[in-house]
């Protein structure tokens, strides 16, 4: 059965993000995987701190609740609520700002300042402009140039 996920995504968020407000949380992505009769419905949140497995749950009760009532995706799915994990690409400048201050990889469609791939610490991301700072050195890269960002992870 073929539906249009992008509405059925849209209508989920209107549904899903008050929930997800009144606990204290952010809804950081919606995503329908699968298909052909069977998909899964991928909520993730965030919080400062951390997500646990008991907030998760909290979410999940409530929107499958809900889900369950307003019937919005014409097929079987299972449900999964998470936290969106540390190395995700980033989506929103939300998750740019999310980041301040941490070291983070950026691979761009283009060439700025004679490479693709930049590390470095974010320091700001504003008027379509990301600023990374790499041993002194500003690299300034803008947004619509961005294929890939996430945070770069460290062992110590």
């Amino acid at each position: 059965m073929q539906f249009d996920s992008e509405q059925i995504t849209d209508d989920i968020r209107k549904l899903v993000e008050p929930v997800v407000d009144s606990y204290g949380f952010e809804l950081v992505d919606i995503e329908i995987l699968g298909g052909r009769g069977r998909c899964i419905l991928r909520i993730l949140i965030e919080k400062p701190g951390r997500i646990t497995i008991d907030d998760c749950v909290k979410i999940n009760r409530e929107v499958s609740d809900l889900l369950d009532i307003e019937d919005l995706i014409p097929s079987r799915y299972t449900l999964e609520v998470s936290s969106p994990g540390l190395d995700r690409p980033f989506k929103t400048v939300r998750d740019y700002e999310r980041a301040y201050g941490q070291l983070v990889k950026i691979i761009t469609s283009e060439m700025v300042d004679g490479t693709n791939v930049h590390i470095g610490r974010l320091e700001q991301c504003e008027k379509g402009m990301v600023i990374l700072n790499n041993m002194d050195k500003q690299t300034n890269i803008p947004l619509d140039s961005i294929q890939i960002a996430k945070r770069e992870l460290t062992w110590e």
